[in-house]
C-alpha cells in the first residue's frame, strides 16, 4: 500500500473572526509570570515557557483548575519548550537549556548548550534533540542529549535561519524565513543535508507567514509538493496534526480546527447546501454523477468518509449525506 507523506505548513492572514469559538469550551485557565510563548504537557503536568519570565510548571490533573506549582528562571527569552525523560528543554534566546523536572514543585537548570544565538523550538526523538535557529544563519541545530546533564551540539545546517523544526524519520522539516519550507536528511546527525525546499511564503518554523494552512506532501523529499491549502482568519502560529485534523494556533481567533480531505477539493465555496433538515442519509457509496460539497459550499472531488450536502443532478436539491466507506 503506498503511504501518502504531508507535512503541514502555517500562513498568517489578517481577517477578523466572527465568533469566539465553534464546538469548543475553555475549562479553565491559569495565569502565569510573563507571556506564555510555549507549553509541553506530560502526564498531569504543563511546562510552560514564559518568555521574559522563566519556566513554570502548571498541575492541570484538573482542566478546570489549573494551578502554577513550581518555577524557575531562566537566562534571556524562553520561547520553546518540549519534555522527555523529567527533563524539560526550553528553547532561549541564550541556547538551549535543561530543566530537571522530575519533582514538579522544584523545577531546576542542571545544564545549558550555548549556540550563540536562540534556540527556536525543540523536538526530541530518543537521544537527540532537534531545534530551529542557534545562530543567525542557521536552520536546524542537534544536540545529542544522551546525558541530559551534558548536552553537546553534534550538528547543524547553515541554510537559513528558521523558527520551527518537525521530524520524520530520516527526514528533519523547518520553516525558513522567505526561503519557505527546508527537507533535511539527518540520517546522519552530525552532518544533517538540504534534501529539498519549497518557497511557500515566509515561513515561521513549520508555520508560515503568507495566506492559510499549506499541506505538503513530502514522499519525495527532493521536491516536496503542495496538495492542499487553507486561509485561517487570524495568524496562524503554531500546528499539531491527529489523523485526519489539523489543530491550528490561530493569534487572535483562537484555535482552530481543520479536516484534511486529501487531494480534490475546490476552494471556491457555493450555495448548493441550501436548506438542510436536521437529519442525513447513510450512504456507502454516492450515486453515479452526483456531486458533493462540504459543510462550507466547495465541491469534494474524492470524498472520502463524513458529512456531506451531495446533489445528484441538474435542479434537484442537495441533501445531507453521512458517506461511510
Amino acid at each position: 500500500m503506498r503511504c501518502a507523506v504531508t507535512f503541514v505548513v502555517l500562513l498568517l492572514s489578517t481577517a477578523a473572526s466572527a465568533q469566539d469559538s465553534l464546538n469548543c469550551r475553555l475549562p479553565g485557565t491559569c495565569n502565569t509570570p510573563g507571556y506564555a510563548k510555549a507549553v509541553a504537557v506530560v502526564d498531569s503536568f504543563a511546562c510552560v515557557a514564559n518568555y521574559d519570565s522563566g519556566f513554570s510548571v502548571v498541575n492541570v490533573a484538573d482542566p478546570t483548575d489549573p494551578f502554577q506549582v513550581g518555577c524557575c528562571s531562566v537566562p534571556g527569552f524562553a520561547g520553546a519548550v518540549t519534555a522527555a525523560g523529567g527533563f524539560a528543554y526550553v528553547g532561549a534566546s541564550s541556547g538551549l537549556r535543561v530543566i530537571n523536572v522530575a519533582d514538579p514543585a522544584n523545577p531546576h537548570e542542571v545544564a545549558f548548550c550555548d549556540t550563540v544565538g536562540a534556540v527556536g523550538q525543540i523536538v526530541v526523538v530518543d537521544s537527540l534533540a532537534y531545534a530551529s535557529g542557534g545562530k543567525r544563519d542557521y536552520c536546524l541545530v542537534v544536540f545529542s542529549i544522551a546525558n541530559p546533564s551534558a548536552p553537546v551540539l553534534i550538528g547543524h545546517c547553515d541554510t537559513a535561519y528558521a523558527n520551527g523544526v518537525a521530524v520524520a524519520g530520516n527526514y528533519a522539516f523547518t520553516g525558513a524565513g522567505h526561503s519557505g519550507l527546508r527537507v533535511i536528511n539527518v540520517a546522519d546527525p552530525s552532518n544533517p543535508l538540504v534534501a529539498g525546499w519549497r518557497t511557500v511564503g515566509l515561513a515561521s518554523g513549520v508555520a508560515d507567514w503568507g495566506s492559510g494552512v499549506r499541506i505538503i506532501d513530502v514522499q519525495n523529499p527532493s521536491n516536496p509538493t503542495e496538495v492542499g491549502y487553507y486561509d485561517t482568519p487570524g495568524l496562524a502560529c503554531n500546528v499539531t496534526v491527529a489523523g485526519t485534523l489539523i489543530y491550528v494556533a490561530d493569534h487572535g481567533p483562537g484555535l482552530r480546527i481543520i479536516e484534511y480531505y486529501g487531494s480534490g477539493i475546490e476552494e471556491v465555496t457555493s450555495d448548493e447546501r441550501g436548506a438542510m433538515g436536521a437529519g442525513a442519509n447513510l450512504m456507502r457509496r454516492l450515486p453515479q454523477g452526483a456531486v458533493s460539497f462540504d459543510a462550507m459550499g466547495r465541491r469534494v472531488l474524492n470524498p472520502a468518509s463524513g458529512i456531506f450536502f451531495v446533489k445528484s443532478g441538474t435542479g434537484a436539491k442537495p441533501v445531507r449525506v453521512v458517506l461511510a466507506r
